[in-house]
């Protein structure tokens, strides 16, 4: 697939190259910043998800403790209504 994509844009530059050399030099130009781009919201949206994630995990926790010891409340009452 790596190469697939490799030979690609290889292709995809050469026939740009050959149709229209202006236009080509300003996307190759431009590349660099594109890839700048990309690694920027690439590495902020994986600390954001990490971020996320972490925090799913401890409302996570708490919504695990409060529906234990709400089953234990209600275990209790229960059990208690039935003595009466």
């Amino acid at each position: 697939m790596v190469l697939y994509a490799i030979t690609l844009a290889i292709t995809g530059f050469v026939i740009g190259f050959s149709t229209s050399w202006k236009i080509s030099l300003v996307v190759v130009a431009a590349t660099p910043i594109l890839i700048a781009t990309v690694g920027f919201v690439s590495r902020t949206l994986s600390i954001y998800s990490d971020k996320g994630q972490r925090m799913y995990a401890q409302a996570g926790g708490i919504a695990q403790e409060v529906h234990f010891f709400s089953s234990f409340f209600l275990f209790f009452f229960f059990s208690f209504f039935f003595f009466l």
